[in-house]
Parts: structure tokens; C-alpha cells; sequence
């Protein structure tokens, strides 16, 4: 009996140790045990029949504390949940919106025939007519929203701005400090700001494009006369272009990029290059170059000769030759950069497709590559997150920073902040919020 129980012991030894060394075909993880994250449950489905209201579920980092919002069925009515106090009950809710800082949120209800926006300070703004397309500032400070009245568009926002009639559907952007209107009016095209800019018109035929930072009053607009592009940064207009692509703007509005063609004037050749607005025109090794931006710098991808590379402000180039396309990225303020790629089929032959997490020059993985998979990285290119699959597809927890999580459930809503990594899940009738806390 005691020869028997010395040979099955070696037998596991041999199954743990090939376990260990076979992690591309096996997709394995060093892994928590016990279960190293906390979780406090947030919401409990009462009645039968509850249930989270389109999954609208979100975590906000604020100045202080973690805060959290969602959404849910009850007795016929959608209830709000911000952090654990319930609001007023909503027949019908149209559109939800919460801030990015989980500060703020307003919603589009209807009441018989009418809509009313109700925010998150009580305040009620109606009856419309219609009301749609409602968005809410990352800090909570506004919110608008589009109407159809009077056979034409009208664009709203909170602070009593109402602009219209336009003929067509108005796009818009909201930003905490800004906001934009792209209109068309007969054959012409216009764009106004927030902050009291109006550009255009422009020809129906062309297509202007403006992108605003995240913060501030920057932006940066990209837009064509007689057939050429230039570029209006509110600063100084750069052009004319024979086309421009990959148009971008740092969230601080500092910088902003995009890929350029050009006609040299002496020797009449075209030319693509990267055009940063702090530096000029780069020459590159293609014109598809991604670039990434940190509060104080940046930086771009470049591939050549089936290379990839990252290259920063002083020309330096570091090779990737390992990956074969980058799908998430952060940039630290550091220069520090971390970031997760694709590195192509499984090492071992298998139609499975892996990526890696390289995090300070450091390697995690391969791992089982599932399309739409997300990486959560935090905003100093430290730590990250990632869904765990198996080599079947099948979800099997979470990965941080290398560890497997394996009873973890699929996150809702998910950050990865300095001191750990937050997520929302459901499970066994209740919504918890997470948090896991780096080694």
C-alpha cells in the first residue's frame, strides 16, 4: 500500500512539472491560493425577475475613495444605484449616462408622450418633444443632448446653450471643458466650439474633421480647400497636404500628430511622413505610424522589414522583432512605455493565436489570444490585467500581473489603478466590486 501512494506521488510530480513547463500549450499562470482579492457586494437582487439594466455598470476613481453606479430592473420600474443610495424610480428610461469620475449622471425618461432629462442633482429639464443622444461630461460639470423640433435639429446644453435649426443630424463631442458641433446647412459644412470658435463653411463634398482634448480648451482641425488638407491647431495652420490620416490629439492637448502626404517642391516626388505639432515632419519607416501620447511626451510605432519598433521623441528605436502587431498600449510620463502584443500562432504548431504583456522590458506569457480580448494597464505602465482563457477559449479567470485569478468572474466594468486593480462582476444573484492589490 505505501509503494503504491510513493508511485502516484511521482507520477503527480511529473504532471505538476510538465504543467510547469509547458505554459504555451497549457496556458498556465502562477495562481493565488487562497484567493488574494476582496469583494464587497454592492447590489442584491431582491425580487424575481431583477436584473441589471444593460449591464450599465461602472467604477469612477475619485479624488478620495473608489465610487461606483449602476442600473437595475425592479417592479417594472429602472432604479440607480450610486454608491449604495437608490434614486427615484423610472418608469422609462431612454438613455443613462454616468460621468467618468462616477460624480454625476442624468438620464432621458419619458412620461407619456414627453422626455425629460433628470440629473443627478435633482434638477428636471423638459417636456421635449423628443430628446436624444444625451452625453455627460467626464467631470459631471454638463451634459447635452439633440432634439427634433420645427422640421429641423437642435443641439442643448445644460447651461441653457441651444443651437439650431440644422437640416441634417448634428454630430457632437463633450468633453469637461469643451464641446463641438459638426453641422450641415443646404451644401455647406460648419463646426462650432463650446469654447466660441466657429469654423466653415466648408464644402458639403469635403470632410472636416476636428478632435478635442480631453481637458482644456486645445483642439486640433483637419480640414480641405481646393482639393488640399491643412491642419488649424487655433495656434497656426500647417499645409497644404495632398491627404492626411491617423489624425490624434494627446488628452492634455499638448500634442497632436497624423501621417501626411506631400509633393516635395524641387523634385516634385510624393513623400509620406509623421507630422508631430512640437516638432514637425518626421521621416519614418511607413506611413502607418500609431502614436501614443503621456502627459509630457510621446511616441510612435513604426514597422520595417517586418520589424516592429517604438520610437521616441529623440529618434531612438526600440526593436520588437518578437511581436508581430501591438493591440493595447501605455506610455508612461517617465518614457517608460508597457504594452501587449500579438506574437502570431502558438510556438508549438497549434492554429491557437498567442500574445504577451512586456512590462519594463519584462515578458509575461504567451497567452491564449480571444479577439476583443482587453488589457488593463495602470497609468504608469507598472501593473496590468488581462481576461485568462483557456487553450479551448474558454474564460477562466483573471490574469495580474502574471498570477491567475481563477475563480474570478468576467469583469463589467474594470480600472486598473496605482495601489490595484478594480472590476465589477455578478455572481450568485448580488453585484461585488473587486479589488485585487499588487504583490
Amino acid at each position: 500500500m505505501k509503494k503504491k501512494l510513493q508511485q502516484k506521488s511521482f507520477i503527480q510530480i511529473i504532471l505538476i512539472f510538465t504543467f510547469i513547463i509547458t505554459p504555451g500549450i497549457l496556458y498556465t499562470a502562477e495562481q493565488e491560493t487562497p484567493r488574494q482579492y476582496e469583494s464587497t457586494m454592492i447590489h442584491q437582487f431582491q425580487e424575481e425577475g431583477e436584473s441589471l439594466y444593460r449591464e450599465e455598470a461602472m467604477l469612477g476613481l475619485g479624488e478620495t475613495d473608489l465610487s461606483y453606479g449602476l442600473a437595475f430592473y425592479r417592479n417594472s420600474n429602472i432604479f440607480l444605484n450610486i454608491n449604495g443610495k437608490l434614486s427615484q424610480p423610472f418608469s422609462s428610461v431612454q438613455r443613462l449616462r454616468f460621468s467618468k469620475e462616477m460624480n454625476s449622471w442624468a438620464v432621458i425618461t419619458k412620461r407619456g408622450s414627453k422626455y425629460y432629462i433628470v440629473t443627478s442633482t435633482g434638477k428636471q429639464y423638459g417636456p421635449h418633444n423628443t430628446a436624444f443622444d444625451l452625453k455627460v461630461s467626464d467631470n459631471g460639470s454638463r451634459f447635452v443632448f439633440l432634439q427634433y423640433a420645427d422640421k429641423g435639429y437642435y443641439f442643448n446644453v445644460s447651461d441653457g446653450t441651444r443651437l439650431g435649426p440644422f437640416d441634417s443630424y448634428p454630430y457632437t463631442k463633450l468633453t469637461s471643458d469643451n464641446w463641438s458641433v459638426y453641422s450641415v446647412a443646404g451644401n455647406e459644412k460648419f463646426i462650432t466650439l463650446g469654447s466660441g470658435e466657429h469654423f466653415g463653411p466648408f464644402p458639403k463634398a469635403s470632410y472636416p474633421e476636428i478632435l478635442l482634448a480631453e481637458k482644456g480648451s486645445s483642439y486640433v482641425l483637419l480640414y480641405y480647400k481646393d482639393s488640399m488638407a491643412y491642419l488649424d491647431d487655433g495656434v497656426q495652420t500647417r499645409g497644404p497636404f495632398l491627404s492626411v490620416k491617423n489624425l490624434s490629439i494627446s488628452p492634455n492637448g499638448k500634442y497632436w500628430s497624423a501621417n501626411i502626404t506631400k509633393r516635395e517642391p524641387v523634385t516634385k516626388a510624393l513623400v509620406k511622413k509623421l507630422f508631430v505639432n512640437t516638432v514637425g515632419e518626421i521621416d519614418t519607416a511607413n506611413d502607418v505610424n500609431i502614436v501614443k501620447y503621456s502627459k509630457n511626451s510621446w511616441g510612435y510605432f513604426e514597422k520595417k522589414m517586418g520589424v516592429l519598433a517604438f520610437v521616441t521623441p529623440d529618434g531612438k528605436k526600440q526593436m520588437l522583432p518578437q511581436c508581430s502587431k501591438y493591440f493595447n498600449f501605455t506610455l508612461a510620463d517617465s518614457g517608460k512605455f508597457s504594452f501587449a502584443c500579438l506574437k502570431g500562432k502558438s510556438a508549438q504548431g497549434e492554429d491557437i493565436e498567442e500574445f504577451s504583456v512586456f512590462v519594463k522590458g519584462k515578458e509575461f506569457g504567451p497567452y491564449k489570444y480571444e479577439r476583443y480580448a482587453k488589457i488593463w494597464f495602470d497609468e504608469n505602465g507598472v501593473h496590468w490585467a488581462a481576461p485568462w482563457y483557456s487553450k479551448y477559449g474558454k474564460f477562466q479567470g483573471l490574469l495580474i500581473d502574471g498570477v491567475g485569478v481563477p475563480d474570478a468572474k468576467y469583469p463589467l466594468y474594470s480600472i486598473a489603478a496605482a495601489d490595484g486593480f478594480y472590476w465589477i462582476d455578478i455572481r450568485d444573484r448580488a453585484v461585488y466590486r473587486n479589488f485585487y492589490r499588487y504583490r
